[in-house]
């Protein structure tokens, strides 16, 4: 995306081909992890996105989210601010080419029961939310950990 004279090119014209690039990524699967996690770290310019303000993702942020959008089959995802993110931790803390080194053996069905299983440690240990107690925030984590344990 950049030319010779190191200006970056990507701009709001080109936008549609990053998403059909974003799309067809994820149509890829779980085959495109691989791919997805080798450019993890890419700080180069990929999109904005308005949430509450402008946000730059980069395409390295962009490989991310396909990957944690797979993997995180986690029940209301967004249903409230603060819930546990198992594929950004694991970015932050020891790196997804070190965990995807560790894990490229497995499925995709034993990594989404993996992030489950994290989330649900991770809601018990962290400081209580009054506006979503417990007793709210796990029975549908844990019935889709039980469907995917139990799932042929």
């Amino acid at each position: 995306m950049f030319d010779t004279a190191g200006t970056d090119r990507a701009t709001k014209e080109n936008y549609a081909s990053v998403q059909a690039a974003y799309k067809q990524l994820v149509d890829r699967g779980f085959s495109a992890f691989g791919d997805l996690i080798a450019a993890s770290d890419d700080p180069r310019f990929s999109y904005s996105v308005v949430i509450a303000a402008w946000d730059n993702i980069s395409v390295g942020m962009a490989c991310t989210e396909i990957v944690a959008g797979q993997i995180e089959d986690v029940p209301d995802r967004w249903a409230y601010k603060g819930m546990p993110d198992y594929i950004w931790d694991i970015r932050e803390k020891e790196g997804l080419k070190k965990w995807w080194a560790e894990h490229q053996n497995r499925t995709l069905r034993d990594l989404q029961i993996e992030c489950l299983k994290w989330t649900i440690a991770a809601e018990k240990t962290k400081a209580a939310n009054p506006d979503l107690p417990l007793d709210k925030i796990l029975p549908p984590l844990q019935k889709r950990l039980q469907e995917l344990e139990t799932a042929d």
